[in-house]
């Protein structure tokens, strides 16, 4: 699967969230968490459909639709994990070729993965 546009619109995306999460830590002193865009993960450009969705335990924090930050169809869903140790977030992109889902993430701090293969359908 060629990753090229993927990895572009990431490349446009991730700054925006580095900035968002900076001043969420400000006056939070924690980092923001998101649930998936998306329901499953996506085979072509595809709208979010849970843009509006919180943790549970979080109904006070902002959502997607709240940050801004997703503001055009992609072709991965994004979600934002929190981690306590060390202190920081991660930032998981998934997508699929119709048959294969596929996972890039990246750590702050840390570094990046290359995509990798999550999930089959056994059919290969």
């Amino acid at each position: 699967m060629d990753f090229t546009k993927h990895d572009a619109l990431i490349a446009e995306l991730l700054p925006k969230l580095e900035t968002y999460q900076e001043e969420y830590k400000k006056t939070n002193l924690k980092y923001w968490q998101g649930l998936s865009t998306l329901e499953a993960p996506p085979e072509i450009d595809t709208t979010a459909t849970k843009l509006d969705s919180r943790p549970p335990t979080k109904l006070s924090e902002p959502t997607w639709t709240d940050t801004l930050l997703i503001t055009k169809d992609l072709p991965f869903s994004v979600a934002v994990d929190e981690q306590t140790n060390p202190l920081g977030w991660l930032v998981r992109f998934e997508t699929s070729d119709g048959k294969d889902t596929y996972r890039k993430c990246v750590l702050y701090p840390g570094g990046e993965t290359e995509w990798t293969l999550m999930q089959t359908d056994g059919n290969n």
